[in-house]
C-alpha cells in the first residue's frame, strides 16, 4: 500500500509538472492566447500593409473566399494556395465562421460579403457556411429548408451586382453520419451510417438478407432520431438541386457538389443519382462538378479562378504506384480513383492528358499494393491512434526505391512533379514520407498531399500544383510579388509535409499516449489545450531540426519568365495550433526567408 501510494504521488508530481510546464509555455514563447492574438494581429498587418504596398505597385487579383468552416484545411489552404499563384485571398473574420457560429451571425456574414465586394475580383462561396454556419451544423436540425434558401439570396443578389465577376459556389452531398466531436458520438456516427448503408442495400437494391439488421439497427438507434435525419437529408438535398437551378439560370458560374464522408451504398446513392440526373437534363455538365470530397473544395475553386483568370488549361499525367485508379475506388469514396481524380482536374480548370501525350504535370499517386488493402478504413479516419507502419513499409524497398529514382529523374528533365499519397486514410505512407524529406527534397514537388480521405488528398494536391504551374508560367508580375508568391508555395509544402506525414506518423501516437496518461479526452482536449501543445510541439522539434537541415539552402523558383531564383535561408514555426480541441486536426504556420534572390 505504501509503495503505490508512492508510486501515485510521484505520477501526481510529474504529470503536474508538464502541465505547469506547459502553462509556462503558454506565457514564455507565445502559445498563450492573448499572446498568440497579438502576434497574429501583428503578422496580419505587416501582411496587409505589404499587400497594400505591391497592390500600389500592380494590383493582385483579390478573391473573396467564405469557406466551408474555420478549419485550417479551409482557411490557411486556399489562403496560402492563393498566395502562391499571385492571388490574396480574403476570408471572413473568425467570429464569422467559428464551427460553433450561432444563427444570428449569418445575417452578419451575408453583411460582410456585401461590404467587400466592390474590392475583390472574383466570390468563392460555400452554401454550408451561409445556411448553416457551417459543415458541422448543416448536418443537423437547427436551420430549416425556407430558413436556409432565404440565406442563399445573397448568391443572386451578388451574380445581378457584378455580372462579370466569377461566381463559384460549392454544397455538399450529405454524408452518411453525424459528425464525431467527442468521443460519445463515435457509437452514435457507427450506428447511423451503418443504418444509411443497410437501408439503401434493402429497400433500394433489394438485398433481404439484410432485413434482420436494418431492424435491429433502427431498433437500436430509435424512430425519432431516424426520422429527424431523414428530414435534414431531405433539406440538404433540396438546396442542392436549387443550386443546380440556379446555376443554369446564369446565378453560379460554377458550381461544385462535394460528397462528403460516403460509401459504394447508402442514403446518398440516391441523391447522388439523381441530382446527376438533374444536371445531364439541364444540359450544364460543362457549368457543375461532383466528386468525393468536400474538405478541398475551397482548393480547387482557388485554382479554377486563376485558371480562368489566365485562360488556360494545364494537362496532368497520372501515374500509379500501386493499383490501377480504374479498378479502386477508395475508402468513403463512391467513384473509382481514377474518375475522381479527373473530376477533381476538370473542375480546378485542368485536362487530363493521355499515356502517350506529354504534359505540363506529373502526377504519382500513391495507392494500395492490393485491391483488398483498406477497405475497412473507419477506425483509421475516425482515430488518431496511427497504425504503426511494418518494416516492410517503412524500409526503403524496390518499389518505393524505383518510384523514388523515377520521381527525381523526372525533376533533373525540369518535369513539374506531384506527389500524392492515397494509400491509406488520413495517414501518409513513412517510407515515401521520409524519401522526399531525405532524398527527393520537398521543396521540389510542385505539391505534395496525404490529407485525410483520397478525395481531400487529390483536391488539395491539383490545386495547388495548377495555382503554382499557372504563376510561374503565365503570372509573373513584380519582384516583389514572385518573392511573397514563392514563400506561400514553400510554406505550404512545409505545412503539409508536417500535418500529413511528420504529425501523423510520429507525432500523433505519442500525442494520443500522452492525452490518454493525463486523463485526457483525443476529442476533446479544450482544458488541458496548453500541456497538450506544449507537448506537441516539443515532439514535433525533435523532427523540426532534420527537415530544416534538409530544405535550409535548397533554391526556390521565382520567376519562369525572368528566371529568377533564390535560396532559402532557414524558415521558422510561428503556430502550432488544434484549433477544434481535438488531435484529428493539426494547424502549421511556417515562416520562410529567402537570400540571395538571382537575377537571369
Amino acid at each position: 500500500m505504501k509503495i503505490n501510494h508512492i508510486a501515485s504521488l510521484v505520477n501526481f508530481i510529474l504529470i503536474s509538472l508538464i502541465v505547469l510546464l506547459g502553462l509556462q509555455f503558454q506565457t514564455q514563447v507565445g502559445y498563450a492566447e492573448t499572446n498568440a492574438t497579438s502576434d497574429n494581429a501583428k503578422a496580419q498587418k505587416q501582411d496587409n500593409a505589404q499587400a497594400q504596398n505591391q497592390t500600389e505597385t500592380k494590383p493582385q487579383p483579390r478573391l473573396l473566399v467564405v469557406p466551408l468552416d474555420n478549419r485550417p484545411a479551409n482557411t490557411y489552404y486556399p489562403k496560402k494556395v492563393g498566395q502562391a499563384g499571385g492571388v490574396e485571398v480574403i476570408l471572413p473574420p473568425q467570429n464569422l465562421i467559428n464551427h460553433q457560429t450561432a444563427s444570428d451571425t449569418l445575417d452578419q456574414l451575408s453583411a460582410w460579403i456585401l461590404e467587400n465586394s466592390d474590392d475583390v475580383d472574383g466570390f468563392i462561396i460555400s452554401a454550408d457556411m451561409l445556411t448553416d454556419g457551417g459543415l458541422v451544423d448543416s448536418r443537423t436540425s437547427k436551420q430549416t429548408t425556407d430558413g436556409a434558401l432565404q440565406q442563399l439570396q445573397i448568391i443572386k443578389a451578388l451574380k445581378e451586382k457584378y455580372p462579370t465577376k466569377p461566381l463559384y459556389v460549392y454544397d455538399t452531398i450529405q454524408r452518411l453520419a453525424p459528425t464525431v466531436l467527442k468521443d460519445g458520438n463515435l457509437e452514435k456516427y457507427n450506428l447511423i451510417r451503418d443504418w444509411a448503408i443497410t437501408y439503401d442495400e434493402v429497400k433500394n437494391l433489394n438485398k433481404i438478407s439484410q432485413t434482420t439488421k436494418l431492424i435491429q439497427l433502427e431498433t437500436k438507434i430509435g424512430s425519432n432520431l431516424i426520422d429527424e435525419y431523414k428530414q435534414i437529408r431531405a433539406r440538404n438535398n433540396t438546396i442542392n438541386a436549387t443550386l443546380i437551378d440556379w446555376t443554369k439560370q446564369g446565378y453560379i458560374d460554377y458550381l461544385v457538389l462535394g460528397q462528403d464522408d460516403a460509401n459504394q451504398t447508402g442514403l446518398h446513392r440516391e441523391e447522388h443519382e439523381n441530382l446527376i440526373q438533374k444536371i445531364n437534363s439541364s444540359n450544364i455538365q460543362h457549368k457543375v462538378s461532383v466528386f468525393d470530397g468536400a474538405d478541398e473544395v475551397d482548393v480547387i475553386l482557388v485554382s479554377r479562378f486563376l485558371s480562368t483568370l489566365k485562360n488556360y488549361q494545364t494537362s496532368f499525367k497520372i501515374h500509379y504506384l500501386g493499383v490501377s485508379g480504374t479498378e479502386w475506388i477508395s475508402p468513403f469514396d463512391h467513384y473509382t480513383l481514377q474518375t475522381n481524380i479527373a473530376k477533381h482536374v476538370i473542375a480546378a480548370g485542368g485536362i487530363i492528358a493521355s499515356p502517350s501525350q506529354q504534359a505540363n504535370i506529373e502526377v504519382y499517386v500513391n495507392t494500395p499494393n492490393t485491391l483488398a488493402k483498406n477497405n475497412d478504413a473507419m477506425q483509421n479516419l475516425l482515430s488518431t491512434n496511427i497504425e504503426k507502419n511494418d518494416e516492410a513499409t517503412v524500409s526503403i524497398n524496390d518499389e518505393v526505391s524505383q518510384a523514388v529514382a523515377e520521381i527525381k529523374r523526372q525533376i533533373a528533365n525540369g518535369k513539374h512533379v506531384v506527389f500524392i499519397d492515397v494509400e491509406k486514410v488520413n495517414q501518409a505512407n513513412q517510407a515515401y514520407g521520409d524519401a522526399i524529406i531525405n532524398d527527393i527534397g520537398i521543396t521540389n514537388l510542385l505539391s505534395y498531399s496525404a490529407f485525410n480521405t483520397a478525395g481531400n488528398a487529390i483536391g488539395t494536391a491539383i490545386g495547388h500544383a495548377n495555382s503554382r504551374f499557372l504563376y510561374l508560367e503565365k503570372g509573373p508580375q513584380t519582384p516583389d510579388i514572385d518573392e511573397r508568391a514563392a514563400k506561400g508555395h514553400i510554406e505550404f509544402l512545409l505545412n503539409s509535409i508536417s500535418s500529413d506525414h511528420i504529425y501523423r506518423n510520429k507525432v500523433a501516437p505519442k500525442t494520443e499516449w500522452y492525452v490518454r496518461y493525463i486523463g485526457g479526452n483525443a476529442w476533446d482536449i479544450g482544458p488541458m489545450k496548453k500541456s497538450v501543445l506544449f507537448f506537441t510541439n516539443e515532439q514535433f522539434n525533435k523532427e523540426f531540426d532534420l527537415l530544416h537541415a534538409k530544405v535550409k539552402g535548397s533554391k526556390v523558383l521565382l520567376s519562369k519568365k525572368t528566371g529568377s531564383t533564390a535560396e532559402i535561408e532557414n524558415f521558422s514555426i510561428q503556430k502550432i495550433d488544434m484549433p477544434w480541441n481535438r488531435l484529428f486536426e493539426i494547424e502549421f504556420d511556417f515562416g520562410v526567408n529567402l537570400k540571395d534572390r538571382n537575377e537571369k
